[in-house]
């Protein structure tokens, strides 16, 4: 599962969608009109081809569903094949890991939220080897934006049969979650796939990504939780208050 996820996934995009158009000017006068600055919240994702959404239109990922649902201006950084510890190098030679990103991304991105869905790619490895680099990569994301908020999903591909590791990712990474603040989203303990005709989620020209129908069925839960928790006020109430 591992390698035909790394093959599929070997997509790239690296794209901020915060910056409203500008609007022409009178034609009585001809001169620019202002730049209009989103007061909305930015979010960014980070992850692989899932993230970028593989497969579908430019915009029509889960991430950028999920921005538009609530209101949000959307950042996206996802290279298709990597993870906290897969560089995704087998398959092209200029992607890297999630944590080496993040140094360009702090460049690129002022934002008041990530949420980070990476991991797929690296459960094929021992968790004991996972669950230190993702704390790597939360402690780097907190040190770089130390006033966002951090969401995390638990990596799970579209099955209602967890892979193997996942008890242990699962414990690792809600222990750690819970030490650092962070809001967790598990498909798995959620049961988002379960009872439920997988090949109606999947992409027909690649069955392991999401459909634009699976697409959508993913956002709505991941924006589902973000209400629940209490992510989504806590994030627009700290904008709101110049924070």
């Amino acid at each position: 599962m591992l390698v035909v996820c790394a093959v599929v996934g070997g997509f790239f995009l690296h794209e901020r969608m915060s910056v409203p158009p500008i609007q022409n000017a009178a034609k009585s006068a001809p001169q620019p009109a202002p730049l209009e600055i989103s007061t909305a919240p930015s979010v960014l994702f980070v992850g692989d081809s899932f993230t970028a959404g593989a497969g579908l239109g430019t915009h029509d990922g889960y991430s950028y569903i999920v921005c538009r649902t609530i209101g949000w201006n959307c950042d996206v950084d996802a290279q298709g094949a990597t993870g906290f510890i897969s560089d995704g190098r087998a398959f092209r030679t200029d992607s890297n890991r999630a944590i080496d990103r993040l140094d360009e991304d702090k460049e690129i991105f002022s934002v008041d939220a990530v949420i980070i869905d990476a991991g797929r790619n690296d459960l094929g490895y021992p968790a004991d080897r996972v669950l230190p680099a993702i704390a790597a990569y939360i402690a780097k994301v907190k040190s770089l934006w130390p006033t966002a908020k951090l969401a995390a999903i638990v990596p799970s591909y579209l099955s209602s049969i967890p892979y193997f590791t996942y008890p242990q990712i699962r414990d690792g990474y809600t222990r750690l979650a819970a030490a650092e603040g962070v809001t967790l989203i598990d498909p798995v303990a959620e049961g988002w796939y379960r009872g439920i005709d997988i090949s109606t989620l999947t992409n027909e020209a690649s069955p392991i990504h999401p459909s634009l129908y699976g697409a959508r069925f993913i956002a709505e839960r991941i924006v589902r939780d973000l209400r629940d928790t209490g992510f989504l006020k806590q994030v627009e109430e700290q904008v709101s208050n110049g924070h």
